[in-house]
């Protein structure tokens, strides 16, 4: 599809859709194809080395933003988290699904926000929305796990407790690498 049709469409100028685009295509969702127009990624199988690298890269980056968060008391920040963690919560109980995964995407960043560095966060945005594909699969359990560790999470940022927060880190990590290994991706 053109990008002058889209904003047609939605009856905005073409600037705020290319910028979108660009933005997509910088993720890896869309495929610019000159004079043709866009059409959505080709999901190509993933293999596990590769899964396991990016959940590996946001750890590292989400490790730095807990730490800098309760170093640097970070209000603003954990009313962010507060929110996206009621928000999903809302979602989850009344069966919202597709708003529910969103709320277990956007927690990862707003926690990457607490690295308090642009650059750091807007490399890691690309690393989110790929995890992303790979939480698909999760049925409605292992989404509800995800958000019980975000919260688990919070409370620890909340009680200053960086080593009880580090720790939750970790378990999350392990756990969502434990979820590739079960989503059996090619080796």
């Amino acid at each position: 599809m053109q990008q002058n049709e889209i904003a047609k469409r939605l009856g905005v100028s073409s600037t705020p859709v290319r910028e979108a685009f660009g933005i997509l295509q910088a993720e890896g969702l869309l495929v610019l194809r000159p004079h043709r127009g866009v059409t959505v990624a080709q999901s190509r199988p993933v293999r596990f080395e590769e899964a396991v690298a990016i959940y590996e890269i946001r750890h590292v980056i989400e490790k730095l933003s807990l730490r800098r968060i309760i170093e640097g008391q970070e209000s603003d920040l954990l009313r962010e988290l507060a929110y996206v963690i009621e928000t999903g919560q809302e979602a989850y109980q009344s069966k919202d699904f597709v708003k529910f995964r969103y709320s277990l995407s956007e927690f990862h960043r707003v926690l990457s926000k607490g690295t308090g560095s642009a650059l750091l966060s807007t490399a890691i945005s690309p690393l989110n929305a790929q995890a992303q594909f790979f939480a698909t699969g999760l049925d409605h359990d292992g989404l509800r796990h995800s958000h019980q560790a975000h919260v688990a999470i919070l409370e620890a940022l909340l009680e200053g407790d960086l080593g009880g927060v580090l720790q939750l880190e970790d378990e999350h990590f392990r756990q969502n690498v434990q979820r590739l290994e079960d989503a059996n991706l090619e080796g």
